[in-house]
C-alpha cells in the first residue's frame, strides 16, 4: 500500500480510504485474494506443488499460505490440487 501511495503521489491512508471505498473492501483482503486465486489458478493447472504455489504466490511461510487457503477455499492446497488433476 505505501509503494502504491507513493508512486500515486498520496497518503497511504488516503489511498486505503479510497481504495475500500471504491472496491468495497480493504487493500489488504485484496490483495490476500488475488494471491490466494492466483495460487489456487496455478495448482489447479498442475503448474506448482504447494510450496511453490506459496512463494509464487507472495507468502513467505507456507503454514500461514495453508492457513489462509484453507480459509478462503474450504480445503488444504494439497486436496485443491489433487481435485483438480
Amino acid at each position: 500500500l505505501a509503494d502504491l501511495a507513493a508512486r500515486l503521489s498520496v497518503s497511504p491512508q488516503h489511498l486505503s480510504a479510497v481504495f475500500s471505498e471504491t472496491v468495497g473492501m480493504t487493500f489488504r483482503d485484496y490483495l490476500c485474494d488475488r494471491r490466494l486465486r492466483f495460487a489456487a489458478s496455478l495448482l489447479a493447472a498442475g503448474e506448482a506443488n504447494v510450496t511453490e504455489a506459496c512463494m509464487l504466490s507472495g507468502y513467505r511461510n507456507l503454514s500461514h499460505f495453508v492457513r489462509a487457503f484453507r480459509k478462503k477455499f474450504g480445503t488444504s492446497p494439497g486436496k485443491y490440487r489433487e481435485s483438480a488433476e
